[in-house]
């Protein structure tokens, strides 16, 4: 608990923290922080006959941060066992690029 994990591979129980910085590169000014909003998704398989789909189910949601600054703990839920995929993304905004480390997803738990 409180350690920094690479985000390819974090052990935790069902609750984590997520904390960091959103900066927005060749902008005048900050987007709205409701235009926008920041999610933890658990990653599923889906067998459709012969194909297999990845799924992505949203898991916990929030409203977009003032300032860029976030500090956000989650609760994966109680029956978390195993070893899960999760990814934490934003979404809504339109109209500029973002970037996330080690492609966004958290593996591991």
């Amino acid at each position: 608990a409180g350690e920094v994990q690479n985000l390819a591979e974090a052990y935790s129980n069902q609750d984590i923290r997520l904390e960091g910085n959103i900066s927005f590169e060749n902008v005048q000014a900050s987007p709205n922080p409701t235009s926008y909003y920041l999610v933890v998704e658990e990653r599923g398989l889906e067998i459709d006959g012969a194909f297999t789909n990845i799924t992505w189910t949203e898991i916990a949601n929030r409203s977009g941060v003032i300032n860029g600054y976030f500090d956000w703990n989650v609760n994966l839920g109680l029956f978390v066992t195993g070893l899960e995929t999760y990814r934490f993304r934003m979404v809504g905004y339109e109209g500029w690029r973002y970037h996330l480390p080690a492609n966004g997803i958290l593996s591991g738990c």
